[in-house]
């Protein structure tokens, strides 16, 4: 698989367990090749604030899109010492997001619902990074577009717009997105 999650149980304890705002994303990219990173990660960081389950980032390789996440603050998981060449991270096309657990389960120290998601069908691959909440209806009609034949990836919102997607008929991923998420029609 081109896909690789890198999770360390590194979840400092919080003050405050109650919820602080929504999930938070960022997202870089150069022109000119230069790598985003720590750009990215700097964003992250200012949005920490909307997300203190999960901090993860994710970018195109050669070989697909690699990822990393991490149940922690973003300062903890991508620290000054982490080798984000090692990861595929160096990239002038990074995409970032923590996490505030709004579906997905109770257990917020699991993996499932970690983001940036990388989900694959086919010779297809999408990276896909969620801020918000999707009516159960609305789920249902998303739901109800994923091929049997897909992995169980957990029946949360992210995972059921990034399935509904890529496996979305389409030329171009324009088409795939209009095909996956057709009637959705709310913010997200």
């Amino acid at each position: 698989m081109a896909t690789e999650n890198i999770n360390y149980n590194m979840r400092p304890a919080l003050l405050d367990e109650t919820p602080q705002e929504k999930c938070g994303i960022a997202f870089g990219h150069s022109k000119d090749g230069i790598p985003v990173i720590h750009t990215v990660r700097e964003k992250l960081s200012s949005l920490n604030n909307r997300g203190r389950d999960f901090a993860g980032m994710a970018a195109p390789t050669r070989d697909g899109i690699r990822v990393a996440t991490f149940p922690s603050y973003v300062k903890d998981a991508f620290r000054e010492d982490f080798d984000y060449e090692k990861y595929g991270l160096m990239s002038d096309l990074v995409q970032g997001h923590v996490r505030y657990a709004t579906s997905g389960g109770e257990n917020k120290d699991s993996v499932l619902g970690a983001q940036p998601m990388v989900v694959e069908y086919g010779d297809k691959q999408i990276s896909l990074a969620f801020n918000g909440n999707i009516p159960e209806e609305k789920r249902k009609l998303l739901r109800s577009r994923i091929p049997d034949d897909m992995p169980d990836l957990g029946d949360f919102d992210t995972a059921n717009i990034a399935q509904a997607i890529v496996s979305a008929p389409g030329e171009t991923w324009e088409e795939r997105i209009y095909n996956g998420m057709v009637d959705v029609d709310y913010a997200y």
